[in-house]
């Protein structure tokens, strides 16, 4: 889909997909990147129905596209100027992170079914990545809560030490090998917030939250 305006616009796309909702943003062509990443993939867990990996590409040049996983076979597409594509590993693949790159720049997203739920997040490139992120709210105790974790992507080339801290909480530590992807989360019961995420190196950090069947992914700010 292509939004054209002769004045800048905000867009979004809202989803209603059986009983589960989800909104994204429009992203501009000045947002495409070579090289971006989204934290983790999941075509094992039970729920898992679908994870795709579609991309766009807003550019006058077809782009050929890589999109790896640790353990999993590297998936090749091109996409022509102006059109979109999307990718999938085989049923049973889990891990992260997801690396896509291209020879041209593009857009790519996550598009998740899990359960009768749906959610997209967009991917992140490594010029997003700060040592400093937050994610407002935490939430192991509320009733339907069922996972709450918060993931880590270094897409530098030094290890991280990273640092996630929640008020009441002890503060979770992790490394993160360069090019790598941990996970950490809190006790069952822990809620509140702010989540503070530091780290020694820039890192892209996201939040994936399973609430009875349904489940949304974001980034950290």
């Amino acid at each position: 889909m292509t939004v054209t305006s002769d004045q800048p616009i905000l867009a979004s796309q809202r989803v209603q997909f059986y009983s589960s909702f989800n909104e994204v943003w429009a992203q501009g062509a000045g947002q495409a990147a070579t090289t971006s990443y989204l934290n983790w993939y999941d075509k094992a867990s039970p729920g898992m129905n679908n994870d795709n990996i579609h991309l766009m590409n807003p550019g006058g040049s077809t782009a050929t596209v890589t999109v790896t996983l640790a353990g999993a076979t590297t998936q090749m597409v091109d996409v022509a100027a102006g059109a979109g594509a999307y990718v999938t590993f085989p049923k049973g693949s889990i891990g992260g992170p997801v690396m896509v790159s291209s020879t041209q720049p593009v857009l790519a997203s996550q598009r998740v079914q899990y359960y009768s739920t749906f959610n997209e997040v967009w991917a992140e490139s490594a010029a997003q990545a700060t040592t400093t992120s937050y994610v407002n709210w935490f939430d192991k105790a509320s009733a339907g809560m069922n996972n709450d974790n918060i993931h880590l992507l270094n897409p530098g080339g030094v290890s991280a030490s990273v640092t996630v801290s929640l008020p009441g909480a002890t503060p979770l530590t992790a490394t993160v090998a360069a090019g790598g992807e941990v996970y950490v989360s809190f006790p069952v019961g822990t809620i509140g917030g702010p989540v503070t995420i530091t780290s020694d190196q820039p890192i892209l950090a996201s939040q994936r939250v399973q609430y009875f069947s349904s489940f949304n992914e974001i980034w950290s700010s």
